[in-house]
């Protein structure tokens, strides 16, 4: 009788563990390589910030409550989380490892508020700040032409870190030799440093190309549906898309 108690108590116990195995599985799935992961948070976005900017060539960068979009004719290229931040910035360090990085976020300034738009034939600058219940810190965003692409400059005065927050399809794959040339869904990376101007790291799910300027650490985290990251340990970078 006691031997058959050892035995049922053994398998509720291995059917207990399989199930917890089961229920991490896919936190394990998805490894964090060093990378913090950074929610949005609020866009407050009004008149006479919100509208569409005519950058020429059938291009045109628009800012609304529900985020930045940057569009060829009717095609998106480029659409920042919707309903959300587009940028925090982050306090913090980053440290080299045999595998990449590893990033020590000490806090985050996580809201953003755009109060005013200058507009020149270059394209526009978006001005605002990033803010929260004690901290004021002055953000711009730019978006000009360069040729047939679209160049975005992000800048929060103070930060340590930018994470541009985007709005992400399915299927964004890397593009040599600055990431793995495969679906990168599901996990984070960081990327190797360009070998020259304006290389494509992405090739996004929007199907256009984005190059990722800075020569800061750089990694990019797309662990969530209908949301990726980019993470720049430096207080500007610059982003262009075609």
């Amino acid at each position: 009788m006691r031997s058959r108690s050892t035995v049922l108590l053994t398998v509720v116990l291995l059917a207990l563990a399989a199930l917890g195995v089961t229920r991490l599985a896919p936190v394990l799935d998805k490894p964090d390589h060093g990378v913090v992961d950074i929610k949005p948070g609020l866009l407050s976005a009004h008149q006479p910030v919100r509208g569409e900017v005519t950058l020429g060539q059938g291009l045109t960068v628009s800012m609304y409550s529900d985020g930045i979009r940057v569009q060829r004719q009717t095609a998106t290229l480029f659409q920042t989380v919707r309903i959300a931040a587009p940028v925090t910035a982050g306090f913090g360090t980053v440290t080299r490892t045999r595998d990449g990085w590893q990033e020590h976020v000490t806090g985050t300034v996580d809201h953003i508020r755009f109060t005013s738009v200058d507009l020149s034939r270059a394209g526009a600058t978006f001005h605002g700040v990033a803010f929260d219940d004690t901290h004021t810190m002055p953000a711009t965003i730019s978006a000009r032409r360069v040729g047939d692409k679209v160049e975005l400059t992000f800048r929060i005065e103070g930060a340590d870190l930018l994470v541009l927050h985007t709005w992400r399809h399915p299927g964004t794959r890397g593009l040599t030799p600055r990431l793995p040339a495969t679906d990168l869904g599901g996990s984070t990376w960081w990327l190797r440093p360009a070998t020259e101007p304006l290389e494509p790291a992405l090739a996004t799910g929007l199907g256009s190309l984005a190059a990722i300027d800075s020569p800061a650490p750089t990694a990019i985290d797309l662990r969530h549906d209908g949301r990726g990251e980019i993470h720049v340990w430096s207080s500007t970078f610059r982003l262009t898309v075609w």
